[in-house]
């Protein structure tokens, strides 16, 4: 089914068996397996890569492994991430460069990967 966020501006293709609860800046997709979250933050940077520089620079992660790909055209770095502290061990997350902003996609359920991934190729910015 077809999920679009008005207040965050893009549409995106989900499983049916998902509940969707969208707030100002993010949204969580949740079914029995887990969660995907999805969030928007404003940036100044003209490339996905310098935003992630600076990102990483104030967390404490380390990742585990990291492709930049293109979803509809969009500047994205599809990511593995492992949390040095805190509850959550690891995180699948794609990040999306688009007008000035930045979307994360990502889970924690492994069991939920292969939904991340086809949910962030669905993934179209509607101004």
């Amino acid at each position: 089914k077809t999920f679009e966020s008005k207040n965050m501006k893009f549409t995106i293709q989900i499983p049916n068996d998902f509940d969707i609860l969208e707030k100002l800046t993010f949204a969580d997709l949740t079914s029995k397996e887990g969660k995907i979250n999805i969030g928007r933050i404003a940036t100044d940077f003209n490339s996905i890569s310098d935003y992630l520089k600076d990102f990483d620079s104030k967390r404490k992660i380390q990742v585990k492994e990291e492709n930049q790909v293109s979803i509809n055209g969009y500047s994205t770095m599809k990511r593995v991430e492992k949390f040095n502290a805190g509850p959550i061990e690891q995180q699948k997350v794609y990040f999306i460069l688009v007008d000035n902003w930045v979307y994360s996609i990502s889970t924690s359920a492994q069991n939920l990967y292969s939904d991340l991934d086809q949910i962030a190729q669905s993934f179209r910015y509607t101004p």
